[in-house]
């Protein structure tokens, strides 16, 4: 209102009504009372122990009870069961502070059904300052309420199932900022949801844990498009080693980045068996690779032994017909040496194949092994750290004990030249028991489980890539310069284990050295 001598008229006659009480009759033909009684907000009056003064025609309206129904009532008494208690508390406060606004109160109708109302006011005083009466006004919230309680209700219901579902789900604002978490991501970071909310994605989470994830977040909030990760290194907040996968999906107001869901599924156990499988796989395939190089090899040598032997018989009857002077008995002499030394290399391919006879009997492996201690020592040299432990109980093998022998003599060689003869070796012996989920029996189909005897060899030498180890078990297989070996050392170890029903394996990487782990069976 401006200056207008009206408008300060209708101000005066507003003040002087909280003047009047009810009874004044100079008040019913007053054009301003009149407005007031058809206020379209709810008006109520309440003396100091919250009577009734006065209502309008509106709060009549909205509630079903006439004046007469209400005036000297005490407002309690229209209130719903637990909120009489919060009127009781709340009554000496407005009177203390003059004034209320937005208090909420649930009221019973005429007709028996509840509605929410929202009640602002303020105190009127009389000329010496003291409290005389409320003046208040209400609206009906039953509406919104009910609409807030279906928000709430929907927004608990998903909240079950966002809290039910093993996948993790988090929201971000526009200044990424997580602000809501569920039950899952608290599960796979292994600490408290609170702890995550408020934290900013980008800014408050450790490098580490976050280095592979951070790209294809901000590939999502610049480009507003979905984006799908997968198997993504992730560090907890807990400090565990984990793999991740799920969707970002950014939040979009107008054309404007508002924000961030993410889906989190925790896939490490998967990514595990996964690799786990991988590498059973390529063990397989190596072992029948193996055994298939072993057969083809093994109908070889025998054919090629059966030539040499041939050579070899005729250089001898060839040999006896000479005179000790004749000169082409030189050439028969060399004929015969070559075709012998071919025939050790076939005895070795045979070992490999399998196809060679063995001697077997009982033997204590730690007895074996301690027996050989002088003679590995010479092998392999006075530069290099021979340790030898043997644990008891260990127990019997039945083997052909100087296959086993020549085995770890030539894994010795090997160690050794691996080191370039300097360096330390060492050779345990322990007891395993194998099961059907063991990868010792996964990976060759020849192994059962069971109770075995494992014998390790490990050198501190330049080891092995992974290519390397592929291919190290193959016949004629070198590493070595040319002229420095026949590639049969390890090939003829592979055999011998093999024929004996046990298994090789070797652990090795690139300057960490290797260790050859052979299991062979224990005797009962």
């Amino acid at each position: 209102m401006g200056n207008n001598p009206t408008d300060k008229k209708a101000k005066q006659k507003v003040i002087d009504i909280r003047d009047y009480t009810v009874e004044d009759p100079q008040l019913y033909d007053d054009k301003y009372y009149i407005a007031y009684k058809n206020f379209p907000l709810s008006y109520q009056s309440l003396d100091e122990n919250g009577d009734f003064i006065d209502i309008n025609s509106k709060w009549s309206y909205v509630l079903g009870y006439s004046r007469e129904e209400v005036i000297g009532r005490n407002f309690s008494e229209f209130l719903c069961e637990g909120f009489r208690e919060v009127f009781l508390e709340k009554f000496p406060q407005f009177k203390a502070k003059g004034e209320i606004c937005n208090l909420p109160y649930k009221m019973i109708k005429k007709d028996g059904t509840h509605i929410f109302v929202e009640f602002s006011g303020k105190v009127g005083y009389d000329e010496s300052g003291d409290f005389k009466q409320t003046h208040c006004v209400f609206q009906d919230i039953t509406d919104r309420m009910k609409a807030e309680e279906a928000v709430l209700d929907l927004k608990e219901f998903y909240q079950k199932i966002l809290d039910g579902i093993v996948t993790g789900v988090w929201v971000s604002d526009k200044d990424d900022v997580i602000f809501y978490a569920n039950r899952g991501i608290g599960d796979i970071a292994g600490i408290d949801v609170g702890d995550i909310e408020n934290v900013n994605v980008l800014n408050d989470f450790p490098e580490t844990t976050l280095q592979d994830f951070r790209p294809y977040f901000l590939k999502a909030k610049q480009t507003l498009g979905i984006c799908y990760y997968d198997s993504v290194s992730v560090i907890t907040p807990a400090g565990r080693q984990s793999y991740q996968s799920g969707w970002l999906i950014p939040l979009i107001k107008g054309k404007a980045y508002d924000g961030m869901i993410c889906t989190v599924e925790d896939i490490t156990a998967r990514k595990k068996a996964e690799e786990e499988k991988q590498g059973l796989w390529h063990q397989l395939l190596q072992s029948q690779k193996m055994d298939s190089i072993g057969q083809m090899t093994g109908v070889m040598a025998h054919d090629f032994r059966s030539v040499l032997l041939t050579v070899i018989g005729f250089s001898d009857i060839a040999l006896a017909e000479l005179e000790e002077w004749h000169p082409a008995r030189d050439y028969l002499e060399r004929i015969k040496r070559v075709g012998e030394n071919a025939v050790d290399l076939i005895r070795n391919l045979l070992v490999f194949s399998r196809k060679q006879d063995l001697n077997l009997a009982v033997h204590n492996i730690n007895s074996m092994i301690n027996g050989m201690t002088d003679l590995l020592s010479t092998v392999t040299g006075s530069g290099v750290r021979l340790d030898i432990s043997t644990k008891a109980p260990t127990g019997d093998a039945l083997i052909d004990a100087v296959q086993i022998e020549q085995a770890l003599m030539n894994l010795m060689l090997n160690a050794r030249d691996a080191m370039d003869g300097t360096g330390t070796l060492t050779i345990e012996t322990g007891n395993v028991s194998l099961s059907v989920d063991d990868p010792e029996c996964k990976c060759y189909k020849d192994e059962k489980p069971g109770d075995f005897i494992l014998i390790s060899v490990t050198d501190s030498g330049r080891g092995m890539s992974q290519e390397v180890q592929d291919k190290v078990f193959e016949p004629f297989f070198t590493t070595k310069e040319s002229g420095n070996g026949n590639g049969l050392g390890l090939s003829t170890v592979y055999g011998v284990v093999k024929q004996h029903n046990g298994c090789i394996r070797v652990k090795s990487a690139v300057d960490k050295g290797a260790t050859f782990e052979i299991f062979l069976p224990v005797h009962k």
